[in-house]
């Protein structure tokens, strides 16, 4: 595939695009959207990581783009997984969830753009095409915090993202927005016992000497500044 610039993909054939994500609104409106440009074809939709998985076996696409939480596991692991196992997809992130928190981790399991699900289209028809050529997409503010963590100037969120996995950090997430084990379980679609699971993870990896020290502490991150 030959893609030449940032306006435009030419190639021998369209970019067969698989959309994985867990409300069908939105994939109609990013196929919409998509296949309102001739470089694009969306070849399939999943609403979960193992119909993403059946439509790889019939036939890789060149693109995918994944939303974070999805019916059956977390969007990151699925791209870390599908990065593996299928290195000449470029993947990218398309969430609602905040940028500051889980673009750097995309990242480090495979995907090479992030883009919120609010930006306008243009901005995400502009992510895949930058993608595609095989630059790195996130905002400015993103790349100016990936900036500082590599010159060595560490903050409190980055330190939760290095040690965390993704389903941890989104159980983390949860309660630093005030849900409890119940919600979250509802949220994820795990059961309760399994987020109890992670949340002891969660404060043995942190070092949380109780619950109340790390529902604390989660609230000070999810809210406070990332940059």
């Amino acid at each position: 595939m030959d893609i030449t610039n940032s306006d435009t993909v030419s190639c021998n054939k369209q970019v067969k695009v698989l959309i994985v994500d867990d409300q069908p609104l939105v994939c109609v409106g990013l196929r919409k959207m998509l296949e309102s440009r001739p470089e694009f074809k969306v070849c399939g939709e999943a609403l979960s990581a193992e119909e993403a998985m059946a439509v790889l076996q019939t036939g890789p696409p060149d693109l995918m783009m994944v939303d974070i939480m999805l019916k059956d596991t977390s969007g990151l692991d699925l791209v870390e997984h599908v990065h593996a196992h299928f290195p000449k997809i470029v993947l990218m992130v398309v969430s609602i969830h905040d940028e500051a928190l889980y673009a750097e981790r995309a990242l480090q399991v495979g995907a090479l753009g992030y883009v919120h699900k609010l930006d306008p289209p243009g901005e995400v028809i502009k992510a895949a095409l930058a993608v595609l050529r095989g630059e790195v997409y996130v905002t400015e503010k993103i790349a100016s915090n990936l900036m500082t963590k590599i010159a060595g100037r560490r903050n409190q969120s980055s330190s939760v993202m290095d040690v965390l996995t993704c389903r941890e950090l989104q159980v983390f997430e949860l309660t630093g927005e005030g849900l409890g084990p119940t919600q979250i379980g509802s949220r994820l679609k795990i059961n309760k016992n399994t987020v109890e699971t992670y949340r002891t993870r969660i404060k043995k990896k942190l070092r949380f000497r109780n619950a109340a020290e790390m529902r604390r502490e989660a609230i000070s991150w999810t809210h406070g500044p990332k940059s």
